[in-house]
């Protein structure tokens, strides 16, 4: 095993309401994502991609709890600074704040599984571990 990364969210209701989130950064714009083990790959909020007048890459298919879609990539980076981990793009992109989510990305287990991965919900802990 590795180093262990760890850092606390405060206060704990937030991961029982919204979910455990994390910090991320995207053209020098910082955001929040949630942390998504349901999710294949991260993803970036389709409105802030175009805010940012990312450049456009191929669409992808997306099946989801919400529905299914096809949206497009973007040419960017997502860098996560807990971690000191970018996700290289072209990143796929989803609606987030379209079906009500105040977030700007979704870290998934592209990401995820580079770590053991543990959350105490109770404790608003959040222990990334490199393996």
């Amino acid at each position: 095993m590795g180093n262990v990364i760890e850092y606390s969210i405060s206060p704990a209701d937030y991961i029982r309401v919204i979910g455990p989130v994390i910090r991320i950064n995207v053209q020098g714009r910082d955001g929040t994502a949630l942390l998504d083990t349901g999710a294949a790959w991260s993803s970036i909020d389709l409105d802030l991609a175009e805010s940012l007048l990312l450049p456009r890459g191929q669409s992808h298919e997306t099946v989801s709890a919400t529905g299914r879609g096809t949206f497009p990539t973007f040419g960017t980076n997502m860098y996560i600074p807990v971690l000191d981990f970018t996700v290289n793009g072209p990143i796929r992109s989803l609606p987030l704040r379209g079906i009500g989510h105040e977030l700007d990305a979704v870290v998934g287990r592209d990401v995820i599984c580079r770590y053991e991965f543990t959350m105490n919900a109770a404790s608003g802990v959040i222990r990334f571990t490199e393996l």
